[in-house]
């Protein structure tokens, strides 16, 4: 993502470090890309979704890909971006688990979101 930092900001940032803890097979890579795809598709689940079917799917050949995600970049482009709470973004990484196409896990995920809201309103 062109001048952006790699890592989420605020609360998504503490997803991403409880994460990594949570368990040492957790790809901390893998959760920012989730996360900066959905910021790429302004955090719409279904629309994520079906991209990485199409992808996943069909062997596409990376010019293809390209032209897929032109096409992806006009249709964001002419939707306003939504404007979401840490919480309503971090549920939408929750939602991601449910895709087969990625690798971690739904409840682990969902446990982790959890405890962060929590630790929130204890604070």
């Amino acid at each position: 993502m062109e001048g952006k930092s790699n890592r989420p900001a605020s609360q998504l940032n503490q997803l991403v470090q409880a994460f990594s803890l949570a368990d040492h097979n957790n790809d901390e890579q893998e959760l920012i890309a989730i996360i900066q795809l959905l910021e790429s598709y302004k955090w719409d689940v279904d629309d994520l979704s079906l991209f990485l079917k199409l992808e996943h799917h069909y062997c596409i050949e990376p010019t293809d890909r390209n032209r897929v995600e032109d096409l992806f970049k006009e249709v964001m482009a002419g939707r306003p971006d939504p404007n979401l709470t840490d919480n309503e973004k971090m549920e939408r990484v929750i939602a991601m688990a449910n895709s087969p196409l990625v690798a971690y896990d739904y409840n682990q995920m969902k446990a982790i979101v959890e405890n962060l809201s929590l630790n929130d309103v204890m604070l």
